[in-house]
């Protein structure tokens, strides 16, 4: 089997919470960009975090 590796994009509405959340998942060995303050009941803040993910990792596989 490949060597598959998770990449996860994650967001807050709280940047603290989101740095927290980052810095767990890095300190356990994962790759994680947090995208801080997003309101996700804002359209154009959730098409942030999707342009975010393409920017950083190329795509998306699964939302």
């Amino acid at each position: 089997m490949d060597d598959v590796r998770l990449r996860v994009v994650g967001c807050d509405i709280q940047t603290v919470a989101n740095d927290e959340t980052v810095a767990l998942v890095r300190e356990a060995g994962g790759q994680m960009t947090g995208v801080a303050p997003i309101d996700l009941t804002d359209p154009d803040q959730a098409r942030q975090v999707v342009e975010e993910a393409v920017a950083v990792y190329g795509g998306l596989d699964v939302v």
